[in-house]
């Protein structure tokens, strides 16, 4: 602590610089008083001059009377003599005038001098003051942290668990050649995967991007084994959970896989975050986090609810009707989905697995006053939940990652059977993520939200500001369909712990699933005896959309999604003057450095592009490599991609490492823009075209593509793919990459690799876009 107090305010040197400015401010109203006397001498001294003046003109005036009776030789003697005298006299009254004007000026100035001085010291003593009363504070909440410190050491740490299994890892092979100063896309030194230091802000649909993953080149791994360490891990339902599912998904998969990631997914989740393990000592952390009247006791654990079991479809076992041509509007030209006695009547939205073609439910299609229904229910029960306390707000919050974490198995089936994407992505770009946002709410939302100080100036000197954070009252979220748990409930999340009610507008294309995981935080909201209605899910068609985006009644709109909606959404939000917050495309370059050692980094290369089949708002589309490098990283690449497998994660066939896609009405153009490279000069190495699943021929596949050789004049430089499709160009230095990678109008995000870390620090810095990593 004495590192911390070193580096505060010096209180004692304040204190002695207010008396060195008192005692100042007290010479300078002495002097002021000399001064001050000074000019009352100089007026009396002119006074007594004007008298004299008088005098002498009296004497004169007699001494003429007194000549006219004598002697004029002696009366013009005398009168001469007065005449010398009053000259004199006029003389030095000029001179005591001048002095007085002159006496009276040097006043003035001085006054205002000290006026000023005076102004000045006082801001100085009041500046004084803060800074002792921050340095105070500070001190205070330095013992808050020691104390929650030192309780957190003393408790049971063999009951403490980490949403990442706290097992030691060891590290892997360190790669040739690779020095202690090598630099990632985050900027930072990972020669190892021990190294890597996990933050709260890091968990986000690419987090799997920026870990490296070492594999001698003579060795290759399935890429569905999750190793799991001997060392047994705290006993922990969380972690008994974990490893349970790991043996489970690693005994289906024992077949050989060249795309060797999940091991070093297996080591992330392995890893501690931030050094915590705060699972089962949550009273800990919500005895931290909860009002000042509650820090006396711990706070009793938040509820949980049974397993929410899904419908059978999310057996991995399950085996639907395949739809010919699969759509959102399927069931118009097969009246068969429609199940028996069901209501025909107004719009339906054909739910069905984009892997297998295979149907999996029938669901009505919200209309106007369905969705004016649920803005009226959310709104109703707003005011309550706004005047909430912390602790209600993060029992809800705790309820639902006691669901995330011990529901693991079921999420992940939900969220493959609605999307087509791989157990390892929904694993982690769904469920992962999603707890650790709640994590990071429970640990920094209240210090965040809490009223904050604003300092003032002179003319409020008298007036102290504070900022507070009041909760908006109903949001609105409209997110997009690749990450359907993570996209739903993240909003959700983010608007209970600020106090709002949320209504989330769902893709139509994951409409089953996310029934299923908003379903989840209603029953999360109910047993904790709150209103279930405070969250409300649409699913509806485009047409009707407006009917949100326009209403009053919404506070604050989110949107994820395509760059032509988030312009109708800004549209339609300024007609009631909402704000809105609007995340769009993304044309992510990666910089290749030439000091970068390729064999260390390939796996994280292809996780980057190929994760969830391409559809990941910030994967990278565009790889920008230096030239000395260029054919040795694409030679790597060939020989990685030729190899990787298309295929479901459900049923018996569970070794695949790339997805299928959400819809094939993009394949068409996919096919153009790579042709049309092609007749450009770009050379297809792999890929380039859909792909006829053996077994589902009717799911929506995309050969794993590598494109070379592509240039800015090629359109697919420019647009966003959202594909399994990784396009390589060539730079000739440095400067030439940050050009290319700035050459686009989607600078979502970036990355750099590299083993200098000033040139990836110089790179990081010049690159237009929203995060480099």
């Amino acid at each position: 602590m004495s590192g911390d107090v070193d580096k505060g305010v010096d209180r004692k040197g304040i204190e002695d610089e207010i008396k060195h400015l008192t005692n100042e401010l007290n010479e300078s109203k002495d002097n002021n008083s000399q001064l001050s006397d000074d000019l009352k001498v100089a007026r009396s001294n002119l006074t007594l001059s004007e008298a004299n003046f008088e005098m002498l003109e009296q004497v004169i005036h007699n001494g003429t009377r007194f000549a006219g009776s004598n002697s004029s030789t002696s009366s013009d003697s005398i009168q001469l003599n007065i005449l010398d005298q009053l000259k004199k006299l006029k003389s030095q009254n000029v001179i005591l005038s001048q002095e007085k004007s002159q006496l009276e000026e040097e006043f003035e100035s001085l006054s205002q001098a000290l006026f000023e001085e005076a102004n000045n010291m006082v801001a100085e003593a009041r500046k004084s003051k803060s800074q002792i009363e921050n340095y105070n504070n500070n001190l205070v909440e330095e013992n808050k942290s020691l104390k929650s410190i030192i309780k957190s050491l003393q408790s049971d740490q063999s009951k403490r668990t980490s949403l990442s299994l706290p097992m030691t890892i060891p590290p892997p092979p360190k790669p040739p050649n690779i020095s202690s100063s090598s630099s990632t896309t985050s900027i930072q030194t990972r020669s190892s995967l021990k190294n890597i230091n996990l933050k709260d802000d890091d968990f986000d649909d690419d987090l799997q991007q920026s870990a490296p993953i070492v594999r001698p080149s003579s060795e290759k791994k399935p890429i569905n084994s999750i190793p799991i360490p001997n060392q047994s891990p705290p006993t922990s339902r969380l972690n008994r959970v974990r490893q349970s599912w790991f043996s489970k998904f690693n005994k289906a998969n024992k077949v050989d896989d060249p795309f060797d990631l999940n091991e070093g997914y297996g080591a992330l989740m392995s890893l501690n975050v931030d050094g915590e393990e705060d699972n089962d000592d949550k009273e800990v952390l919500m005895d931290n986090l909860s009002n000042q009247d509650d820090k006396a006791a711990h706070l009793p654990k938040s509820p949980s609810f049974p397993t929410l079991s899904p419908s059978n479809q999310a057996n991995a076992n399950w085996v639907g009707k395949t739809i010919d041509k699969p759509s959102l509007i399927s069931h118009k030209s097969d009246p068969s989905l429609f199940p028996q006695g069901a209501d025909r009547l107004g719009d339906h939205i054909t739910c069905y697995d984009p892997s297998t073609a295979q149907f999996i439910d029938l669901i009505k299609s919200d209309n106007a006053s369905d969705i004016n229904a649920k803005i009226s229910l959310a709104k109703s029960c707003q005011n309550s939940w706004s005047a909430s306390s912390w602790s209600r707000r993060f029992n809800v919050l705790n309820t639902l990652l006691d669901w995330l974490t011990r529901d693991i198995d079921n999420l992940v089936d939900v969220a493959c059977r609605d999307t087509g994407k791989t157990k390892i992505d929904a694993a982690f770009g769904e469920i992962l993520t999603t707890a650790e946002k709640i994590k990071w709410s429970l640990k920094n939302a209240k210090s965040i939200l809490s009223p904050q100080s604003r300092p003032t100036n002179l003319l409020l000197a008298h007036k102290s500001s504070k900022i507070y954070y009041e909760p908006l009252g109903l949001t609105l979220a409209s997110v997009s369909w690749n990450y359907p748990a993570h996209n739903s409930l993240s909003p959700i999340i983010s608007s209970l712990v600020t106090g709002n009610a949320c209504i989330v507008k769902a893709s139509e294309f994951v409409a089953w699933s996310s029934n299923w995981f908003v379903g989840a935080v209603k029953e999360a909201l109910r047993v904790n005896g709150e209103d279930p209605n405070l969250v409300q899910l649409v699913v509806c068609y485009p047409d009707i959309v407006e009917t949100l985006t326009t209403s009053r009644d919404i506070d604050h709109i989110t949107f994820i999604g395509s760059e032509l909606v988030g312009k109708k959404v800004a549209s339609a939000a300024s007609v009631n003057l909402k704000p809105c917050c609007i995340e769009l495309g993304g044309k992510d370059a990666a910089v290749i450095l030439k000091s970068t050692d390729l064999h260390f980094f390939e796996s994280t290369f292809l996780r980057a592009t190929f994760q969830a089949a391409g559809q990941n708002c910030i994967g990278i589309e565009r790889f920008i490599v230096h030239n000395d490098i260029y054919d040795q990283f694409v030679s790597r690449m060939h020989d990685r991609i030729k190899d990787l497998r298309l295929g479901t994660s459900s049923g018996s066939n569970t070794c695949v490492d790339v997805g299928a896609m959400i819809s094939n009405t993009r394949f068409q153009q996919l096919e153009g823009l790579i042709n049309d490279a092609v007749k450009l000069g770009a050379k297809v190495l792999h890929g380039g075209k859909r792909y006829t699943h053996p077994e589902y021929p009717n799911g929506h596949y995309f050969e794993p593509t590598l494109l070379v050789d592509v240039t800015s004049e090629m359109e697919i430089f420019h647009q966003e793919l959202f594909a399994p499709v990784m396009t390589v160009i060539k730079a000739s230095s440095t400067k030439d990459a940050i050009h290319l990678a700035n050459n686009t109008r989607f600078g979502l995000g970036g990355a750099v690799f590299g083993n200098d870390q000033a040139e990836c620090s110089l790179v990081a810095h010049n690159m237009k876009c929203g995060m480099v990593r």
